[in-house]
């Protein structure tokens, strides 16, 4: 297990920020949906998407999830129906992972979509 040391090194540079939103209770519809958006320097991409794995042994998909179930875990503590209804996501793979060393599939044409829970 990872000290708290090693992880703070292996995360520091990374800065985050709270975000707080009106959390009602009714349906949302399209016009009430905004899209939140940052650009990362080249050098905090890099950091993402190779640095931080070799402290924790991850993926990219693994940072991104754990990221979302945080933000969702933040908005179900404001909203008391959302705590109650937990969250359920479905991951789908582009069908290009080496699932056995001995299979060509160069040749081949069609879609190896898996989607697993």
């Amino acid at each position: 297990m990872l000290e708290r040391s090693s992880i703070l090194t292996c995360t520091s540079g990374f800065e985050t920020s709270t975000h707080t939103a009106d959390i009602r209770t009714q349906a949302f519809t399209h016009s009430d949906s905004q899209v939140e958006q940052i650009c990362l320097s080249a050098t905090r991409t890099e950091q993402l998407l190779q640095g931080i794995h070799d402290c924790y042994h991850t993926q990219i998909n693994d940072i991104l999830l754990a990221t979302l179930v945080l933000a969702v875990d933040e908005w179900a503590a404001v909203d008391s129906e959302m705590s109650k209804q937990g969250l359920c996501l479905d991951l789908e793979g582009h069908g290009r992972e080496p699932l056995f060393e001995d299979v060509d599939l160069t040749q081949t044409l069609g879609w190896f979509t898996s989607v697993f829970p």
